[in-house]
């Protein structure tokens, strides 16, 4: 999911992953776009450590302050979407 400026309102990113495992999904990842940079809270920089990871994501429309959250499951799609969607309701 891409949620639009929501970026200052992530901490560590630990929120949205418990957001997640509580609605039975295996977990979140939360990526930032924060200075110019892609950060997995707080503070590990994408595209220091992995460019072309880093060009697939700004690919799909990032702008600054925005948020991306991937949703993690191994029982299917539907449950990853749902991890995805309950980290994001952390954020409204």
């Amino acid at each position: 999911l891409l949620l639009k400026g929501k970026a200052k309102m992530i901490e560590k990113g630990v929120e949205q992953r418990d957001a997640a495992l509580k609605s039975g999904g295996d977990g979140c990842t939360t990526i930032i776009l924060r200075d110019g940079e892609l950060i997995l809270p707080p503070d590990w920089s994408i595209d220091e450590h992995s460019p072309e990871l880093a060009a697939q994501i700004r690919s799909h429309g990032m702008e600054e302050g925005d948020v991306v959250l991937i949703g993690g499951s191994n029982t299917g799609r539907r449950e990853a979407a749902v991890a995805a969607n309950s980290a994001a309701l952390e954020l409204v």
